[in-house]
């Protein structure tokens, strides 16, 4: 009898493995930091040889203190970081680094592209606005800066398609899920468009068979199981995308409930049962992972990655450190605005050439005062987000899940500025749960997604009542700023509507 199932979250900053039985309950968990990104020829990328031997080695500790044997687990299945490439060559081996679904190099082709299919055509098909996020950027510039990896034989994978490969399925398999970010797939259709691959000077057999998450992927070859710990023959199911194995996880398949996830970036989900390709604005359409669903998603570029990257600017050595610095300054920040381009604007402008900055320091601030600043920067950016949403989509409740709060003053200022009550999940990682659906639909446990999702979403807490305070003034102070940087055709406060 199989007790559990391995759910594998590979993401930008940490792998995480867990096993979790049939009603969603965790029984062993492992995480180790991702590889880092470093510069190559111009793109942001990572090793992909590094990432798998990380995957390998997190799976094989994720089963070392598990009380029920390897042998019992019933299937693998993973979720990913989406529009990662990894140039697959011949022998199935990567043939290159990895192009991270970060880089914004590709910005000015993949806009040249769109241009050249007509923007409403691109957007139409494929639910996308033209962007640098996309896949697709990483392919148009690969032309230029390494034409080896962009030769006819050269096969496009991204991280969840060239991961299952090592661990055993039957050649380069994806998800729509994962396809939609591509900019290659056809959202309604669900199937990559003869259209866009013979624009772009493609094939479909450069690309992986598009296969329904939760399905058979094959098994686990044997040197995926000397490697990983896994019994050879052990069933590997087709995953999904990280932030829709999220919103799977958190319950939410229908209009009105949206899925917040806070991780690196911070992505606002919420599902269709038709496709919206036409929705205006920076937001974009993707297919969910339960067949008969799509997802208006809104995103955040550097939700995550924003605070990090304060906490290691203010020389904050723990997550609590910080918070305790963000409870030391004042609603407002002493006057600071802190505007969270790091990674440039994605929802909704969709501008790589975007950048973060300070606005309104003076002597008198302090470290706190910093601090603040980046977490309201981000809260009231998140805030211009979900309003523009809402325009689109009915958003009755909102899901929290993810583990990129820092603290409770953290999570204060977010029920303040957020113009919705947050209901924070119970467990901190509802994508590893959607992912284990997944894995327990493929093998037959639950007949369907759906029937997983009643018996193993997580569980969301009450909303607190927002902190005490008038907090307006900092929307208004954030808008003013954001005003001043942007240019009048596309600057729009946190009430506006998207451009």
């Amino acid at each position: 009898m199989s007790d559990q199932v391995c759910a594998v979250d590979m993401g930008t900053t940490a792998v995480k493995a867990a096993l979790l039985d049939a009603a969603g309950r965790v029984q062993s968990e492992a995480r180790s930091p991702a590889p880092p990104l470093a510069p190559w020829q111009g793109f942001l990328a990572f090793d992909a040889e590094t990432y798998l031997r990380t995957v390998f080695d997190v799976v094989r500790r994720v089963l070392s203190p598990a009380t029920v044997p390897p042998a019992r687990v019933a299937a693998l299945a993973i979720s990913s970081q989406r529009a990662t490439l990894v140039p697959v060559g011949r022998n199935g081996r990567a043939a290159g680094p990895a192009l991270s679904w970060q880089d914004a190099s590709g910005d000015q082709a993949m806009r040249a592209f769109a241009a050249g299919v007509g923007n409403d055509a691109f957007q139409t098909i494929t639910g996308l606005p033209p962007s640098y996020l996309w896949s697709l950027a990483k392919v148009l510039r690969l032309r230029r800066a390494c034409p080896a990896l962009a030769a006819p034989h050269v096969r496009y994978a991204l991280l969840h398609d060239y991961t299952l490969l090592r661990f055993g399925s039957e050649g380069l398999l994806t998800d729509p899920s994962n396809a939609s970010v591509t900019g290659l797939m056809d959202c309604r259709a669900r199937a990559w468009s003869g259209a866009l691959l013979a624009a772009a000077g493609l094939t479909s057999a450069q690309w992986p068979e598009i296969r329904p998450a939760a399905t058979l992927a094959g098994v686990c070859s044997a040197e995926a199981a000397a490697a990983c710990g896994l019994p050879s023959g052990t069933p590997l199911v087709v995953g999904g995308g990280d932030q829709q194995c999220a919103t799977l996880g958190a319950g939410v398949l229908d209009a009105g409930e949206a899925a917040l996830c806070l991780g690196t970036a911070a992505v606002i989900s919420c599902p269709l049962r038709e496709p919206v390709v036409r929705h205006g604005g920076g937001f974009f359409c993707t297919a969910h992972v339960v067949p008969d669903r799509w997802v208006l998603e809104g995103l955040h570029a550097s939700f995550g990655g924003a605070i990090q990257w304060a906490m290691r600017a203010l020389g904050c050595a723990t997550a609590a450190e910080f918070d305790a610095l963000v409870a030391a300054s004042p609603a407002g920040a002493g006057g600071v605005a802190f505007l969270p381009f790091l990674a440039g604007a994605a929802s909704p402008e969709f501008d790589a050439a975007r950048r973060a900055c300070f606005a309104n320091l003076s002597l008198t601030h302090t470290r706190a005062d910093l601090a603040r600043a980046v977490v309201e920067g981000i809260a009231c950016d998140l805030r211009r987000i979900l309003d523009a949403a809402a325009r689109w989509v009915p958003l009755r409740r909102l899901l929290v899940s993810g583990g990129g709060l820092p603290g409770p003053a953290a999570h204060a200022v977010f029920a303040a500025l957020a113009g919705h009550p947050l209901h924070l999940a119970e467990v901190p990682q509802t994508t590893q749960l959607g992912t284990a659906m997944l894995a327990w639909t493929g093998v037959g446990r639950y007949p369907s997604l759906a029937a997983a999702a009643a018996r193993m979403a997580a569980a969301f807490a009450p909303p607190a009542p927002p902190p005490p305070g008038d907090h307006a003034h900092v929307l208004r102070a954030y808008s003013r700023w954001l005003a001043a940087c942007l240019t009048p055709a596309d600057s729009d406060g946190p009430d506006g509507a998207p451009p």
